[in-house]
C-alpha cells in the first residue's frame, strides 16, 4: 500500500474535522518538519550533523605575518618560525529524522492547551544555538497556529517495537490505528458537524471574553494603583463634572 492509498484509508476511519482538515495522516518521520527555536526544522529528530568551514593559514613568528594555506599544509609544516592559526568561517547544523512513518492527528486551535494570548507570552525564549554556541533570545514556537496542527498519534513501528525502519503499510497497521484512536475521545463521532460548529463558536465567545478578563486584569495590575494615587492626591482633578440640568420650571428652562 502506497503513502497516498494509506492516506486515503486514514481518511475513511477518521473523516475530516468541521474546516474540511483531516482528522488523521500519515508522513515520514524522516522528512517531516515543523517550525522551531527560530526556523523549519525535522519534527522527529534522531540525531544532527555539523558540518565546519575553516580558514586556515600560517603565520611567521618573526613579522607576525599570516599565509593562507590549507589543512594538510599546515599539518605537514615543519618550519619552526611558522605556526598554524585558524579562524572558523560557518558551522551547519544538520537535524537528521527517523526512518519511520508516523501517524498524526489533528489539533483544531479551540483544542490548544494556550489561547492566543497565552501562546505570545510563551513564544519567545533564550535557546542555546548549536550553530553559533551561544543562548539567543529566539521565536521558540512560531506564530499561532490559527489553522490547527498536527501531533503524534502512533510510530509505525517494526514487529521488533523500536524505531529506525520503514516498515510497510498495510491493514495490519491500520487496525493499529483503529486502537489508538480509541484512547482519545475527540475522534469519536458522537455530535454532528452543525453541533461540532455551535460548540466551536461557543467555546471561542468563552476564550474571548476569559482574554478580556485578563487584559483587564493585567491593566489593572500595571496602571490601577498609580491611577488610584493620582486621584488621592489630586482629587479636584478627578471630580466629575456636573451635568447640566435640562429640566423645564414655570420659569423656563434651569440653568
Amino acid at each position: 500500500m502506497t503513502l497516498d492509498e494509506f492516506n486515503n484509508e486514514l481518511l475513511t476511519i477518521g473523516g475530516r474535522y468541521v474546516n474540511g482538515m483531516a482528522r488523521l495522516r500519515c508522513v515520514s518521520a524522516l522528512t517531516e518538519t515543523k517550525f522551531a527555536c527560530g526556523s523549519q526544522k525535522i519534527k522527529y529528530p534522531r540525531a544532527s550533523k555539523t558540518e565546519e568551514r575553516w580558514l586556515w593559514g600560517l603565520r611567521d613568528t618573526t613579522t607576525g605575518i599570516t599565509t593562507a594555506k590549507t589543512e594538510q599544509e599546515v599539518i605537514d609544516n615543519k618550519d619552526p618560525q611558522m605556526f598554524g592559526v585558524r579562524k572558523l568561517l560557518s558551522r551547519t547544523v544538520t537535524w537528521i529524522g527517523y526512518p519511520n512513518y508516523v501517524v498524526e492527528y489533528y489539533r483544531s486551535p479551540l483544542e490548544m492547551k494556550d489561547g492566543p494570548f497565552n501562546w505570545e507570552k510563551n513564544r519567545y525564549d533564550y535557546w542555546f544555538n548549536p550553530e553559533t554556541k551561544r543562548r539567543e533570545w529566539t521565536d521558540i514556537n512560531g506564530p499561532w497556529p490559527d489553522q490547527g496542527r498536527y501531533d503524534l498519534l502512533m510510530v509505525v513501528k517494526t514487529g521488533e517495537g523500536v524505531w529506525g525502519q520503514f516498515r510497510e503499510l498495510g491493514d495490519d497497521i491500520l487496525e493499529e490505528v483503529r486502537k489508538a484512536i480509541r484512547w482519545r475521545e475527540e475522534f469519536k463521532k458522537v455530535k454532528s458537524d452543525e453541533e461540532c460548529i455551535r460548540d466551536m463558536v461557543e467555546a471561542q465567545e468563552a476564550k474571548e471574553d476569559r482574554l478580556e478578563a485578563e487584559m483587564a486584569d493585567q491593566i489593572e495590575q500595571e496602571i490601577g494603583p498609580a491611577w488610584r494615587r493620582a486621584i488621592k492626591d489630586n482629587p479636584r482633578l478627578f471630580v466629575t463634572a456636573p451635568k447640566p440640568n435640562n429640566k423645564l420650571t414655570k420659569h423656563g428652562r434651569a440653568t
